[in-house]
């Protein structure tokens, strides 16, 4: 019916719009579009008992979920509207979602541990939820005492503030941007010409590599025989940091200054050349490679 068409339809449009900017970031952000970095054991997304026994790791994922994803005030009130689904049938596939959430969890729980967007899946289940338990609190209110009735609309309003301040935090935080990220790119820009394609060996690769405005390969970490492959693939150079478990392999290291010349370095990054057989092309106005 009518109902189902239109549902479809933003179903179709959200997807149209997350895969196109998907299939932008693969196609322009690395040369080998490695976007998704989750299959393979050597990905390190996976859960391990050593990350399943790690209390750190639920404390984090349950911080998320309560600060970031659902709320303080989301929490409660999804909990009730799983509540209410044992009464209305059309809640449970959305029960069901958040389920198949906890479930990806288990599995991919070292992604879930690194990175707090791994629980945006969540939102719209949990949302559709949250809608479902305020209707049932609001019809169930008038049946209740008024000691009951001021209880909860203390506590949903107390709750509600602790939310959006944490809100507020959130944002605030994510205003701020990663200053480590500005200065090592800074730094690095100095000195590379456009358009040499570069390995970005950090914590976060994709992004520093996004803010070189460089085409390239990301790496969180590396060894000499990948770098020898990307070598291979037409790299050009090499920008390592601290953040990498590279930076501290002693053997690496002085493997890769044998035959790759330093070219600028910083606090916590160097640039290298790598073994390329043809110059680079040089930037007015800056030193090359």
């Amino acid at each position: 019916g009518p109902g189902r068409a239109r549902v479809a339809g933003a179903v179709g449009l959200a997807v149209l719009l997350a895969g196109g900017w998907y299939l932008h970031a693969h196609l322009n952000l690395g040369r080998d579009g490695a976007s998704f970095k989750i299959w393979g054991a050597s990905a390190g997304k996976w859960g391990t008992t050593a990350v399943w026994f790690d209390p750190g790791t639920w404390r984090y994922l349950a911080g998320t979920a309560i600060s970031h994803t659902a709320t303080l005030t989301g929490v409660v009130l999804a909990a009730a509207g799983v509540a209410e689904a044992r009464r209305v049938p059309a809640l449970r596939p959305w029960v069901a979602g958040v389920f198949l959430g906890f479930v990806a969890m288990l599995v991919v729980t070292a992604g879930f541990r690194d990175h707090s967007y791994y629980q945006l899946p969540f939102v719209p289940f949990v949302s559709v939820l949250v809608g479902a338990g305020a209707a049932s609190l609001w019809r169930a209110l008038p049946t209740w005492s008024r000691a009951v009735q001021a209880c909860v609309v203390v506590g949903l309003l107390l709750l509600t503030a602790l939310s959006v301040y944490q809100g507020h935090l959130f944002v605030s935080e994510g205003h701020r941007g990663d200053a480590r990220l500005a200065l090592v790119a800074a730094g690095a820009s100095a000195v590379l010409p456009p358009g040499v394609a570069t390995v970005v060996v950090d914590r976060h690769p994709q992004s520093l590599l996004y803010a070189l405005d460089q085409q390239g390969w990301h790496r969180q970490t590396i060894d000499l025989w990948e770098l020898e492959r990307l070598e291979r693939w037409g790299a050009e150079a090499l920008l390592i940091t601290d953040t990498s478990p590279a930076w501290n392999d002693e053997g690496f290291i002085r493997e890769l200054r044998e035959e790759r010349p330093l070219v600028a370095r910083g606090e916590g990054w160097n640039l290298l050349r790598l073994r390329v057989g043809r110059p680079l092309p040089a930037k007015a106005g800056q030193p090359t490679l």
